[in-house]
């Protein structure tokens, strides 16, 4: 949808139009929409977020890995609408149920999601799996 190039960021308008189609006739349904883009650097959910505000949607909840949760900026994305979750989990059963259940009850209320699953970066900014 949107790609980051050294002279800024570009959007494809004909994918934009369809995110908007399909964004609004999700909100008519109550239904929530799960985007996957890449994370290749922050500026990724910053865009989509962007996108989203100027075609007046929904923004999407933002799924952070905790390690941004530091003061100052983990307050300003929180207020932003993002949530921290642990980038391991283990075998922590109670930890997995209770994030399984906050993310159903937020898709049950129709609100939109922004997830990053291929993980976290290098420091060079490589994805990592």
């Amino acid at each position: 949808m949107a790609s980051v190039y050294n002279q800024g960021v570009h959007v494809d308008k004909t994918e934009i139009e369809r995110l908007k189609e399909i964004a609004r006739k999700a909100e008519r349904a109550g239904q929530s929409l799960i985007l996957l883009p890449p994370h290749r650097s922050h500026i990724d959910y910053v865009t989509l977020q962007w996108i989203f505000f100027r075609l007046g949607l929904s923004l999407p909840l933002v799924v952070a890995g905790d390690n941004l949760r530091i003061p100052l900026l983990g307050e300003f994305l929180q207020g932003a609408g993002a949530f921290y979750i642990r980038r391991a989990w283990g075998d922590d059963a109670l930890y997995a149920t209770v994030v399984q259940a906050y993310v159903d009850i937020l898709l049950s209320k129709g609100y939109n999601f922004e997830c990053f699953i291929e993980g976290t970066r290098s420091r060079t900014g490589r994805p990592c799996s």
